[in-house]
């Protein structure tokens, strides 16, 4: 079973994408927070990670350049998402991330790039 792990701020936006992962057949760790991720991922070997670029204090782009630069992490694809699409355009993101997904995001949209990924 793939395993994906999201990492979001608000309980609200982890719960959907975690619904519909699981019944997918995806096995889903989320993460309120951005803290620790690098030991969270290299515990529970995730197939892609899903990350909020806005984590209250944290930037997600940081934490995608810290899991690609990490050795445990660095094949482990990120897709980072976010609800600020309107002021990120996906070319103005750091080379770190896989791919991007704007919040809301589609479930067909959203199990179509997680497929891409793994």
């Amino acid at each position: 079973m793939k395993r994906i792990m999201i990492v979001d701020e608000d309980q609200a936006l982890l719960d959907a994408p975690n619904m519909i992962l699981q019944y997918e057949d995806y096995e889903v760790e989320t993460l309120n927070s951005g803290l620790n991720l690098i030991e969270h991922v290299l515990k529970w070997k995730p197939d892609v990670i899903l990350l909020e670029i806005a984590l209250g204090l944290l930037d997600g782009q940081d934490l995608c350049n810290e899991l690609k630069a990490t050795d445990g992490s660095l094949h482990i694809p990120v897709i980072l998402f976010s609800a600020l699409h309107g002021k990120i355009v996906t070319e103005d993101l750091r080379d770190s991330p896989d791919d991007f997904i704007a919040k809301p995001s589609d479930v067909r949209d959203l199990k179509e790039r997680i497929l891409a990924q793994l």
